[in-house]
């Protein structure tokens, strides 16, 4: 994971690109299990909130931003709700936990934070 300030950078490709230069890509979610080891792995490098690659910003549907399909999520109760119409960012938050937000990297999710996680292949 990385501690960056994320809003410009995901909306630039910046996010995406970082996570491409050190061999990774912007942490894609596709069961129980994967979502309980990125989120432990988070807390244990001191973040109570970030970002991962999903977004619905292109077109109000939500997408992994590799193109994988989305088949698995993990909504919070009343989540996705797009508070302020502009929280497009998947995220772990801390008022959450395991479950997702919708967020926005900082500018209005309270304490959003603004970290976003990388996943490397092995």
């Amino acid at each position: 994971g990385l501690g960056i300030p994320a809003e410009p950078l995901f909306r630039s490709g910046r996010a995406k690109k970082i996570c491409q230069e050190k061999g990774g890509y912007l942490a894609t979610i596709t069961s129980d299990e994967e979502n309980r080891y990125i989120y432990d792995y988070m807390v244990k490098q001191g973040y109570e909130s970030a970002c991962f690659g999903l977004s619905d910003l292109d077109d109000n549907t939500w997408k992994w931003i590799n193109g994988e399909k989305v088949e698995c999520t993990n909504w919070a109760p009343g989540e996705p709700n797009h508070e302020n119409n502009v929280e497009h960012y998947g995220m772990f938050y801390w008022k959450t936990k395991y479950t997702w937000n919708d967020g926005d990297f900082a500018t209005s999710t309270l304490y959003g934070g603004k970290a976003f996680i990388c996943e490397f292949d092995e």
